[in-house]
C-alpha cells in the first residue's frame, strides 16, 4: 500500500495530533496515537484469541489478563440496555410498551437482558398475558418455565413484581 494511503487511512480521523509516526519507509505520518494504534490492530468486535494465545476484543484489548473497568462494564449495559429496549418495541409494540406498569417493563427488561431476545421469545403464553395486561398470568408463567429453575431467586423477583407485590 503506498505511503500517502496509510497517511490518509492513519490520519482520517484527524483528532489532536501526538507526533510523529516513524517508520513506511522511513517517512514520518502525522497521526494520533490513538489512530496509530487502531490501524495497526484492526477492529474485532467479538472475542478471540490474539497472537500471543490470550482472549482479546475491540482494538486488541487482552481480557483475559485485564478485564474491564467499571466504566466500560457500565457503558456496556447502557449499551444492552438500549438492545433490549429496542427489542421489547418490537415484540410488545411502542406505545402498548410505554403504557404498561413500571413494575412489568423492569420484570421484562430483566428477562430479555437475562435470557436475550431469541429465549425470551419463547415466552409466548407470557407475552400474550402481559399484552391483555393480565399480569397473575404472567407471573403464573414466568413461575412454570425452565427460567424459573434456572435462576429460582432473580424469577422470584420478577414475580412478585409482576404481579405487583
Amino acid at each position: 500500500m503506498p505511503i500517502k494511503d496509510i497517511q490518509h487511512l492513519v490520519c482520517s480521523l484527524g483528532k489532536a495530533l501526538c507526533g510523529i509516526v516513524r517508520g513506511f519507509g522511513g517517512k514520518g505520518i502525522m497521526c494520533t496515537i490513538k489512530d496509530y494504534i487502531k490501524f495497526n490492530e484492526g477492529l474485532e468486535l467479538k472475542l478471540y484469541k490474539c497472537t500471543a494465545g490470550k482472549l482479546s476484543c475491540g482494538y486488541g484489548r487482552n481480557i483475559e489478563n485485564n478485564g474491564i473497568s467499571k466504566d466500560e462494564a457500565e457503558l456496556m449495559l447502557k449499551n444492552d440496555i438500549e438492545v433490549c429496549k429496542t427489542a421489547l418495541y418490537g415484540i410488545f409494540g411502542f406505545e402498548t410498551f410505554l403504557l404498561m406498569p413500571d413494575r412489568c417493563k423492569t420484570v421484562l427488561y430483566d428477562m430479555i437482558y437475562n435470557l436475550g431476545e431469541t429465549r425470551f421469545k419463547t415466552f409466548k403464553k407470557m407475552v400474550k398475558a402481559v399484552k391483555s395486561k393480565d399480569f397473575l398470568e404472567a407471573a403464573k408463567q414466568i413461575k412454570d418455565s425452565r427460567y424459573y429453575n434456572q435462576v429460582r431467586n432473580r424469577a422470584e423477583r420478577n414475580i412478585n413484581l409482576m404481579k405487583g407485590e
